[in-house]
């Protein structure tokens, strides 16, 4: 049986192992869950410290029913040395999300749904904001090499950065369907959708907003 080596704990599903026989240090991002992000304050840092409790640093793991994303980075579910799912239990223990834009999770959402009753630690946060709320649902279609024409279905923020399935180094162009752009965004065609993570935006001398693609690190 073969194990990983914990070597950080990013937040409450992300860590870093060393894969002793390769001599390599990868980072995993746990399947099925969604914690919340660093900047929740205070539910990121709890979260964080919660996995850290679980599996610190020097602990070994095991990865089982591994893939990949299209960022390259290792999706799995990872279990402590004596044999306990810690997917599970951040979920169960209301430390972390059901994360439903994956497939094959069906029982994580049974787990979720035990602990929102239950109103384990963040449930019994009025004031908690689901992760994936902070990631916009939206559309894109490369029109041209240089343009990249991005419609919103909701804007919960100004800040954004795009994190794009493929590299893109053009420009990208921001539309709102909540400021009466139906027509624009009707024309449209092909669309492909994806998520777009809170970050940041720049605007160009006419008053048109460009947000900036950036390689998911």
């Amino acid at each position: 049986m073969l194990f990983e080596i914990v070597t950080k704990v990013y937040d409450g599903d992300t860590i870093t192992a060393l894969n002793a026989s390769a001599g390599s240090f990868f980072r995993i991002r746990f399947k099925c869950i969604d914690a919340p992000e660093m900047n929740q304050i205070p539910w990121g840092k709890i979260s964080q410290k919660r996995l850290n409790q679980i599996i610190p640093a020097d602990s070994y793991v095991q990865l089982k029913n591994i893939s990949f994303d299209t960022y390259g980075r290792t999706l799995a579910e990872v279990f402590t040395d004596g044999g306990e799912n810690v997917n599970e239990k951040m979920i169960r223990e209301g430390f972390s999300c059901y994360y439903f834009f994956q497939k094959g999770c069906e029982y994580y959402k049974y787990l979720e749904r035990l602990a929102k009753a239950e109103k384990l630690n963040f449930w019994n946060d009025f004031d908690f904001t689901m992760p994936w709320k902070l990631k916009l649902p939206c559309y894109y279609r490369n029109i041209n090499i240089e343009k990249l024409i991005i419609i919103f279905l909701k804007i919960y923020s100004t800040n954004l950065t795009v994190n794009l399935t493929k590299e893109y180094s053009g420009r990208i162009e921001l539309i709102s369907k909540q400021k009466n752009q139906d027509k624009q965004v009707g024309i449209l065609q092909n669309f492909k959708i994806f998520y777009v993570e809170l970050d940041r935006v720049g605007r160009n001398n006419n008053g048109l907003t460009w947000i900036h693609s950036e390689k998911n690190k």
